[in-house]
């Protein structure tokens, strides 16, 4: 069944695992990266042996992501998307590839990606939460409108000049001081 396929393959990641600081292993403390590291050899080893694993191409794909290699852990996700026959996990792989094009890539093939994501398993938030995630992260970074006066929302705007910056509150009102 379904609790059968998480547990397949030689690593298993809890879903805390990246957050923590330091993991418990087989009765050692190891640091995350130390553990991802060892995890991407033998993962390796274990698709090199068996091509068409799926679930080791996805643990794969979020060690590779762990340790920062971004365009492998992209490459990763892209052929576990193809392989699996699993429809939950090809929605991660195609998740997780979304996000790292937003951030890696380009915002507008990210977004692509999160939105058929999302257009597969409309019932799941997270590509809608990363969409919305990367769009703010942009806007914050947008000034405001240079010369154009016709309903400019200046609330819109973090950023703005300091000459002309007024404290705000936390939706960008202005507040009086």
């Amino acid at each position: 069944g379904v609790h059968a396929a998480l547990e397949t393959g030689i690593v298993h990641y809890h879903p805390t695992l990246l957050q923590s600081p330091s993991v418990k292993h087989w009765g050692e403390n190891r640091h995350v990266s130390e553990k991802l590291k060892t995890d991407v050899v033998a993962l390796i080893q274990q698709l090199h042996d068996d091509p068409y694993e799926s679930r080791t191409a996805f643990h794969l794909g979020k060690a590779l992501e762990g340790l920062e290699y971004y365009k492998e852990a992209l490459e990763v996700y892209r052929r576990c998307e193809l392989m699996s026959t699993w429809d939950e996990e090809r929605f991660y792989c195609k998740y997780r590839r979304g996000m790292l094009e937003c951030s890696q890539i380009s915002f507008d093939l990210g977004v692509e990606t999160l939105l058929q994501a999302w257009r597969e398993r409309p019932w799941r938030a997270e590509p809608l939460r990363a969409i919305a995630a990367a769009c703010s992260e942009i806007a914050d970074g947008t000034p405001p409108p240079e010369g154009e006066i016709l309903l400019v929302h200046r609330d819109a705007y973090k950023v703005v000049d300091n000459k002309s910056a007024q404290p705000t509150n936390k939706v960008g009102v202005p507040v009086d001081k």
